[in-house]
């Protein structure tokens, strides 16, 4: 029993000395990029600078992008310029990743997305705004104005405006897999692998860029070509990437102890095996 809790206590020993690599983690934030849409970005992070962990250095295990973008309908203004009442559907969306980009690997980029910003029903079905769908009235030209969000063939022009449209949105219309770096970006989620980080996003002081472009189209059913639309539109985009490493480390003069201990351990194990 005695020789059994040696050997026992042995390899603790060494388990405590080889079991020194530590894990860490790092982040980079680009800076917010915002403009009149539409318009491009470039978000421009750092590459993962491996001499943080000095001599002898570490490994990088893998890495997570977090990638923000919004796009705000600040205004949105319909005026009927027909003599007669006019009902119409209005389709309204963004894209705002149109032709994006990553400079690390292109394959590690957000697909674009087209998202509802105004739509009363005959767009794809995802709008959020407004809540109620169906064609819009308006009176004759001259008419009062509306007040906002309540068009009627009373008035003849009615103002709008819609939430922001975010493309970390979390909910049933978009589904989009988000969470929130080190860094506090929340944004979409991209997990990249072991090798894919170590192969395009290392670099002592070294960056790379994600970039893309906004674009936003306007849809008109009916209405004889008689409605004037007004809106103004502005985007913003954030990027982070967190990166995730262990230390390698080399045994200190407490590590050595202990395997000395450790092996000193096993070779009195031996010893009495031999006896035996």
């Amino acid at each position: 029993m005695k020789t059994l809790r040696i050997f026992t206590f042995a390899i603790i020993l060494i388990g405590l000395a080889c079991g020194a690599a530590s894990a860490e983690s790092v982040y980079s934030v680009s800076g917010i990029v915002s403009f009149d849409t539409d318009g491009s970005y470039t978000l421009t992070l750092a590459k993962f600078d491996p001499t943080i962990c000095g001599v002898p250095g570490c490994t990088l295990t893998g890495a997570t992008l977090y990638f923000y973008g919004s796009e705000d309908l600040s205004r949105l203004t319909l005026t009927n310029a027909a003599a007669e009442q006019q009902a119409f559907d209005l389709l309204d969306t963004s894209n705002l990743n149109l032709a994006s980009g990553n400079s690390a690997n292109s394959a590690d980029k957000y697909t674009g997305e087209v998202l509802d910003l105004f739509d009363t029903g005959i767009g794809p079905g995802q709008a959020q705004y407004p809540t109620v769908s169906g064609p819009i009235t308006l009176g004759p030209a001259g008419s009062p104005v509306c007040p906002e969000y309540t068009p009627s063939a009373a008035c003849s022009s009615v103002a709008y405006t819609p939430p922001d449209i975010v493309v970390n949105n979390t909910d049933a219309i978009y589904g989009f897999v988000t969470g929130v770096g080190l860094g506090g970006v929340d944004g979409v989620v991209k997990d990249l692998s072991a090798a894919d980080a170590n192969a395009n996003y290392v670099g002592t002081g070294d960056t790379f860029t994600l970039t893309g472009t906004t674009e936003n189209l306007t849809t008109f059913s009916g209405g004889g070509g008689n409605i004037g639309l007004a809106l103004n539109t502005a985007a913003s985009f954030e990027a982070e990437i967190d990166y995730d490493y262990t230390v390698n480390s080399t045994p200190e003069p407490a590590t050595m102890i202990l395997m000395g201990g450790a092996l000193l351990g096993l070779g009195l194990f031996g010893k009495r095996i031999r006896k035996s």
